[in-house]
């Protein structure tokens, strides 16, 4: 498979450590450690894109400093993201360095963390997937979770008369809330035909369809009651929550 991408361009943040404790070498020359640490404002930035000529990793720098070979964590990154995934073709990776190198900051390792993430948004079906497929699933083959959607989708093009257009329009009007917030990982123009037109991964969904693996999280913090009173703004209290699964696997859905 080749790989299919847009520029991205991330920040990776610099860090603290509050606590730090080496507990040993490991064989492969990194040592395992045990630390606390906190993120800084302090940010590098990193731009990767499809290489023109589709081949090798190209790598670049605003400090000379900073090595440009094996030796850099975020070229070895990209070069496991190849081996790991099978995937052929090339990036162009623009580093532009505001944490200062050799500092103790962090910033190589967050480099190499923030590649790893933008290679996991462009690798499309080469991702460990949690869950265990279902038997009666297993032989068709599917892309755990698009499939789910891809015959929710069908369905609804069937029901309904949807056309691949008129879901289009969803990523379109997603990437452009995208394009409002400087930390998204995908800000470039996108229009329909480019959705329509994209790589199709499971019928019907392409390419442009399909979310990007990209890390995020929600948090709800709760306090009791007494202390509630004395917080500035107004609070709002929960008397129970609760939960439930209908199903885990397509076959086992009530409806798609």
């Amino acid at each position: 498979m080749t790989i299919e991408m847009q520029m991205m361009q991330i920040r990776a943040p610099a860090k603290i450590n509050l606590s730090l404790k080496i507990l040993g070498r490991r064989d492969d020359g990194f040592h395992e450690i045990e630390t606390l640490i906190v993120p800084v404002s302090l940010c590098d930035e990193i731009k990767i894109d499809k290489h023109p000529t589709n081949k090798g990793i190209e790598f670049t720098c605003n400090d000379a400093s900073v090595p440009k070979g094996d030796d850099n964590l975020v070229v070895r990154a990209a070069k496991t993201f190849f081996e790991r995934t099978k995937l052929k073709g090339g990036v162009s990776i623009w580093l532009k360095k505001m944490i200062p190198h050799g500092a103790g900051l962090g910033g190589g390792s967050s480099d190499a963390a923030v590649m790893s993430r933008c290679n996991q948004a462009t690798a499309s079906g080469h991702l460990v997937q949690t869950s265990r497929p279902s038997a009666w699933e297993a032989t068709y083959k599917p892309m755990r979770p698009v499939s789910s959607y891809a015959l929710a989708a069908a369905r609804h093009m069937h029901r309904y008369g949807t056309t691949k257009r008129q879901l289009a329009e969803v990523a379109v009007a997603a990437r452009r809330w995208a394009q409002l917030n400087p930390e998204a990982v995908m800000r470039e123009p996108l229009d329909i035909d480019a959705v329509v037109g994209a790589r199709m991964v499971s019928d019907p969904l392409g390419v442009r369809d399909c979310c990007l693996v990209t890390d995020g999280a929600a948090a709800v913090v709760l306090v009791r009651a007494d202390r509630a009173r004395g917080l500035s703004a107004r609070p709002v209290y929960l008397l129970a929550a609760a939960s439930a699964v209908t199903h885990a696997d397509i076959a086992s859905m009530p409806d798609l």
